[in-house]
């Protein structure tokens, strides 16, 4: 037997509800890659960023959930952490700092603030677009090419990422050895060194390269002066050697002189001496 259909108003309920659900939520077609009617593809990336800014009320509730979540947090350490445990956060500049933590170091109150902004658009292709776009000003600002690459995340280019990254992973390598044991490690040839001196020269200007002691610290700059020496060795050997001169060289047979014949010395004509 076929079931009973349902009734008229039943389906149109329901596309109000579809309807009513996407409207409070900021979604609308251009989001799924819906088109209605012909346009061009600008309005349509700014009908998904405006989609999005409608979604700011779903961004207010992530950030009190979020800070919810870190206050029981706390007050879990504050509850049951009675012996001080050791702990990792990144300071400033995004310096690793250790820190003892228990729970009567924060019994006397505490408060979480979360803010969240919206610098780029969430969809990746706008972003590389606005970042393409803000190419020029930054290089006026100095910042690298490598940065900017960043900046894109291409998930699809984690090889060349790791080739880029491997001349910086190699000079920190480096300084934590000699950070670690105090000894002075000298560059070797070879290597990568305009990549690895950009790394040092980003790391001398960080907090983490701040609170080093003084003696770690010349030991970095000796380091890299020395591979900012030889980098400059190696890429002056690496040039072509110019040209002999005509000093050092021994000409050629004249054109119009057999080859074998002795030429005559210079003022010296073949019937004999210049008068005069």
């Amino acid at each position: 037997m076929a079931p009973p259909t349902l009734m008229p108003d039943m389906s149109s309920s329901r596309n109000n509800y579809i309807t009513g659900i996407n409207e409070v939520s900021g979604v609308n077609e251009a989001m799924f890659g819906q088109q209605s009617r012909e346009q061009s593809g600008a309005s349509m990336q700014y009908a998904t960023n405006q989609g999005n800014m409608i979604r700011r009320r779903l961004f207010n509730k992530y950030v009190l959930v979020v800070e919810s979540l870190y206050k029981t947090i706390l007050n879990l350490v504050r509850k049951h952490w009675e012996l001080s445990r050791t702990i990792n956060v990144l300071g400033k500049e995004k310096a690793l700092e250790a820190v003892d933590l228990k729970g009567a170091d924060i019994d006397g109150g505490y408060d979480v603030i979360g803010e969240y902004g919206v610098t780029l658009s969430l969809d990746p292709i706008t972003r590389r677009e606005e970042i393409m776009s803000l190419q020029p000003l930054f290089e006026k600002a100095g910042v690298p090419v490598r940065k900017a690459l960043e900046m894109l995340k291409l998930n699809e280019l984690e090889g060349m990422y790791d080739t880029l990254d491997l001349a910086g992973a190699r000079q920190k390598e480096i300084f934590d050895e000699m950070i670690g044991t105090g000894m002075y490690i000298p560059p070797k040839k070879f290597r990568d060194h305009p990549n690895m001196l950009a790394w040092a020269f980003s790391y001398f200007m960080s907090q983490e390269f701040n609170v080093l002691p003084e003696e770690i610290q010349q030991l970095c700059e000796r380091h890299i002066e020395e591979r900012a020496m030889l980098a400059a060795q190696e890429e002056g050997a690496g040039q072509p050697a110019p040209a002999a001169t005509a000093a050092n060289t021994s000409p050629g047979p004249l054109p119009s002189q057999p080859a074998g014949e002795v030429p005559a010395p210079a003022g010296i004509l073949p019937n004999g001496p210049v008068n005069g």
